[in-house]
């Protein structure tokens, strides 16, 4: 009777293991991103979770907005809080959170995934950018689904490690890449910035002022000036020059220098 017990149990074991994970997709587009794409691709990516059998797609971005009517638009790029999409996921009994990312760099798109469990509340690492083309973007997609069904990146041991730790400044709660002196367009210097890995990006007005107030870092500074992630227009960026921080605006076809942060 003992073994029949213990049979049952490691059956169900097996059971419970192969089920499905719960997911939620929140695909967002960045520069150069048009919405059909972004839907091909969230489309192709659902497509390949589910016929991998290891995950069960219960809701993504689509979704969401045909419900909230607009809501979805809380930010100049047309998405919502990664914060929210937990709560989303939450609330529709999502084990996981995919959180995937489009943007055009020239002529090719780079995809970038990262994952939450939202029952423990770990954040996988994010897989390297994948490059794709207006051509083979649902293939990309496809070869992605096939990455995440295939690898441990849904599993615990796999938390996200930054390539890059930087020097914290702590007033702005953000690390620094001090290492950064490259002059180079907007795009170009926001697409170094998230090559780093998850979390880097360009940073404020505001932040940049501190940065530049900072005694360990004035020592690799230029007297030049350097991008903001702050945008004016569709055409042009907001920038503070070095050492007077005066606040200017370049087009995003010109060339300065950039510091990337990323939060604590």
């Amino acid at each position: 009777m003992r073994h029949l017990f213990v049979l049952l149990f490691l059956l169900l074991a097996v059971v419970l293991n192969a089920q499905p994970k719960r997911v939620v997709i929140e695909t967002t587009t960045g520069r150069g991103v048009d919405e059909s794409l972004k839907d091909t691709f969230m489309d192709a990516l659902n497509s390949g979770l589910t016929s991998s059998g290891k995950y069960m797609v219960i809701a993504n971005r689509r979704d969401y907005a045909n419900k909230v009517q607009g809501e979805i638009i809380a930010q100049e790029e047309g998405y919502i809080d990664d914060n929210e999409w937990i709560n989303i996921g939450a609330a529709h009994g999502a084990q996981l959170v995919i959180f995937s990312k489009i943007n055009k760099y020239r002529d090719q798109y780079f995809i970038t995934v990262n994952l939450i469990e939202l029952e423990s509340g770990v954040s996988k690492k994010t897989l390297k950018p994948i490059r794709a083309n207006d051509d083979n973007i649902m293939d990309m997609a496809l070869e992605l689904a096939e990455k995440l069904s295939g690898s441990d990146i849904g599993d615990p041991e796999s938390n996200n490690k930054s390539t890059s730790k930087g020097l914290l400044i702590p007033s702005i709660g953000c690390y620094v890449d001090e290492k950064d002196n490259k002059q180079c367009k907007f795009n170009d210097a926001v697409y170094s910035c998230e090559e780093k890995g998850e979390g880097w990006r360009l940073p404020t007005v505001e932040e940049l002022r501190v940065i530049f107030t900072s005694l360990s870092l004035r020592k690799n500074l230029k007297a030049t000036t350097y991008w903001t992630s702050e945008k004016r227009n569709n055409f042009s960026v907001y920038c503070l020059e070095y050492p007077s921080m005066t606040t200017t605006f370049e087009s995003t076809s010109s060339s300065c220098e950039y510091r990337c942060v990323r939060e604590k």
